[in-house]
């Protein structure tokens, strides 16, 4: 039988997860004793004027966030971690420092179980509570707090609106054509010209995939 499984948190220099940073994965010391996994839809709450009720408007919905408290403990109470303090530098160093590389800190994976979130993190709250003689730390606690990432191409892919009172962004796929993106967009082929314009494309016949296609809204004529 298999002890129990560490919460490990992965890390990497690129937005789709591939290339990973030298000292990953981190292994937690002692698993959180509970997370919180926060979801949340945004809408417009705005009473247009001379309405006596709010009409409530779908905006989006936000990204997922996650929190959790992991704990440190080098009094060898429990199998330690060889230094608190180092730990925590080697941990900050790789989830919340700038990477010159990259311009940004790194990409995070949380990998416990069957769950796996990708993420950015976004606060890092440390209490250190137990010291050596000499003022090193003995025991901390990092309340950690991390935000849903989702890179800009798979957020493209995954939208599934089709309201033509709204402006999409469509990856082109191998064989599309531009009279069929705005037949799907729009319920109509003829747009097709207009679409042209705004993207600057001299030959709407000339699609290449993975092109990004603006489709701007159109309005009804009264």
């Amino acid at each position: 039988m298999g002890g129990i499984k560490k919460m490990k948190i992965l890390v990497f220099s690129d937005p789709e997860f591939k290339k990973s940073v030298s000292g990953s994965p981190i292994e937690l010391q002692i698993n959180p004793e509970k997370y919180t996994h926060n979801h949340e839809v945004s809408y417009d709450l705005a009473q247009g004027i001379g309405t006596s009720g709010t009409s409530i408007k779908f905006l989006k919905i936000t990204p997922e966030k996650v929190n959790f408290d992991i704990y440190l403990d080098g009094t060898g109470v429990i199998q330690p971690v060889e230094d608190v303090a180092s730990f925590i530098q080697n941990f900050k160093s790789l989830v919340y420092d700038y990477n010159g590389k990259i311009h940004s800190s790194n990409y995070l994976e949380l990998n416990w179980g069957q769950s796996i979130f990708r993420c950015r993190l976004t606060k890092m709250d440390i209490t250190y509570s137990m010291f050596k003689p000499d003022g090193d730390p003995l025991r901390a606690s990092m309340s950690l707090s991390f935000e849903e990432f989702l890179d800009a191409r798979y957020i493209i892919l995954e939208e599934k609106s089709s309201s033509p009172d709204l402006t999409h962004l469509r990856m082109v796929k191998a064989g599309d054509t531009l009279p069929e993106m705005c037949y799907e967009i729009y319920g109509d082929f003829s747009y097709y010209i207009a679409v042209a314009e705004v993207n600057n494309l001299n030959d709407f016949r000339d699609l290449e995939a993975g092109q990004l296609i603006k489709f701007p809204p159109i309005k009804e004529e009264v």
